[in-house]
């Protein structure tokens, strides 16, 4: 959890310089406004399935195109990982969401509130180890792909006319099998974003 509150930490200090920016690119050219986003944060279980999984990272890239001054659509790939240790256990989550979303924007002179959905495809990977000491271990992986849904949010500040920085919360709903057992890996990412339009 030391990300996100690093993560709070560096938006406190960004907020200050945001009042004093100009508003990000607006629609000027011909065709859309274009700009890549990069987050970096933590992934949250937030099924029964992981609950024995602590938050850990997450980050990734989104390229994405303004048709105009309200409406956005966006690609992302991603990495996510969640892990956990116990007495006789270890065990841990990942995944990479390659995803799409249609993002709703209300941008305002310094600042922008967004809203967004979408859906992808999710290369999910669970891997467990038990025993030790004098028990012989097991260590067992397993992989599937599946599809899932996300919703979320994010406030940003514009620090110049090309760019801005924010957090958002976005939440994932997706169900694995993995040796046939469905298993929920829906689960909340925390992150801070940063942007460029270009």
């Amino acid at each position: 959890m030391r990300t996100v509150v690093a993560s709070f930490a560096a938006l406190a200090l960004v907020v200050p310089a945001g009042a004093l920016a100009q508003p990000v690119s607006t629609m000027g050219g011909a065709g859309p406004d274009t700009y890549l986003e990069v987050h970096a944060g933590a992934f949250v279980p937030q099924s029964k399935d992981l609950d024995r999984l602590d938050p850990n990272v997450a980050f990734g890239g989104t390229f994405g195109a303004r048709f105009n001054p309200n409406v956005s659509a966006e690609l992302e790939i991603a990495y996510a990982r969640a892990s956990g240790t116990g007495t006789d256990w270890k065990s841990a989550f990942d995944e990479i969401p390659v995803t799409a979303s249609l993002r709703l924007r209300y941008p305002m002179k310094v600042a922008e509130l967004s809203a967004f959905a979408g859906g992808g495809v999710h290369f999910a990977h669970l891997w467990v180890e038990s025993g030790g000491g004098t028990v012989t271990a097991l260590d067992h992986s397993a992989h599937d792909t599946v599809f899932g849904y996300h919703i979320g949010a994010e406030a940003a500040f514009n620090l110049s006319p090309t760019m801005r920085v924010g957090f958002e919360v976005r939440e994932t709903f997706a169900t694995a099998k993995f040796d046939g057992v469905s298993t929920d890996i829906g689960g909340l990412r925390l992150a801070a974003t940063a942007g460029w339009h270009f």
